[in-house]
């Protein structure tokens, strides 16, 4: 029981030193921004708005990561 504790706090020390690290560009790899026109947009509202919605998402994961 000692031991699995103290292999946590471990665990959780070097997890919050790497979380401290700098942000890497590679972590935007394979994410580009993705542009549509206005038509689009509404198009997707009408006949799939689960794409729309992964779409926003997909935009909001990029800019709140810094990758645009």
């Amino acid at each position: 029981m000692r031991r699995s504790l103290m292999m946590l706090t471990w665990l959780i020390a070097l997890s919050a030193l790497a979380s401290c690290g700098e942000r890497i560009e590679a972590g935007c790899a394979g994410w580009r921004q993705i542009q549509v026109a206005g038509a689009t947009v509404d198009y997707l509202a009408d006949q799939d708005p689960q794409a729309l919605r992964a779409l926003i998402g997909h935009q909001d994961f990029g800019v709140a990561s810094g990758c645009w």
